[in-house]
């Protein structure tokens, strides 16, 4: 077990994996301080433009949290998939732990892992903002800690299907080219649908889109319904999905042959 915990420092701290992994976050970062957008990848369906208010830019950040579902498929890579690609996990499974505790512990260390990157990001973009942009307004601490913490359980759901399905697939080239594009394919899907005519005021298409992740995480970013029911449904799927794909991921692995 010690041995595994140094190797996994190891892969989160001294490969390049991880300078790019950090880069990428802190170009983003050093962008939205910038600039005056939302600086993210998603349809974001939150408000009618023309009625949207004012936003302060430490919460535009939040609102373009769903940013983080490329950045955290990184860690989950280098941690799962990387041990695999690297045809090691027989030898450790069969040295020094069973498949069962294989993934729970592989699970734990990207869940706490991703968690930890969450919230040192945003509360760090918090402090940057109140330092280098100290003349423009920002929202009560309170406030936007209170929307970041609305947006862990789906990080927490995000990081849950990633591991899932990188124990699933195993390789690298499976495993980035569905995480990636399938987001990318439903914001198409989705964006030609809202186009056609009469399509859009569909009221499950209309529902779709409102669940949809990137437009959830501008939704509770904005503050939009935030602890309404809306925000309750959205936490029951997310706990549900959660449980769901840890239970898949387990069971799955535990049958499959190494």
């Amino acid at each position: 077990m010690i041995n595994m915990i140094r190797a996994e420092k190891y892969r989160l701290t001294k490969t390049k994996g991880f300078y790019i992994f950090w880069g990428l976050i802190l170009l983003v970062v050093i962008l939205d301080l910038a600039t005056n957008t939302i600086g993210a990848i998603g349809l974001g369906v939150g408000i009618d433009t023309d009625e949207m208010p004012t936003y302060t830019k430490d919460i535009m950040f939040l609102m373009g949290n769903f940013n983080f579902y490329f950045f955290l498929l990184m860690p989950v890579f280098s941690i799962v998939v990387g041990e695999f690609s690297d045809h090691i996990v027989k030898n450790t499974i069969s040295s020094a732990i069973s498949k069962s505790r294989f993934f729970v512990y592989k699970y734990v260390i990207c869940v706490v892992y991703g968690v930890l990157v969450f919230l040192v990001v945003n509360v760090g973009f918090y402090g940057l903002y109140a330092i280098f942009r100290s003349d423009y307004g920002r929202a009560d601490f309170g406030v936007y800690m209170s929307r970041v913490m609305g947006q862990l359980p789906l990080i927490v759901m995000l990081l849950s299907v990633f591991v899932t399905v990188a124990f699933l697939f195993r390789k690298g080239a499976a495993y980035n080219s569905v995480m990636i594009i399938a987001p990318f394919l439903f914001e198409v899907i989705l964006g030609i649908c809202m186009a056609i005519p009469g399509l859009k005021d569909f009221s499950f298409l209309s529902k779709v889109i409102r669940y949809e992740v990137s437009t959830v995480m501008y939704n509770i970013g904005s503050g939009i319904d935030f602890m309404g029911s809306y925000y309750r449904n959205i936490l029951i799927a997310c706990v549900a999905i959660t449980v769901l794909t840890f239970l898949l991921g387990y069971s799955s692995f535990k049958k499959r042959e190494l």
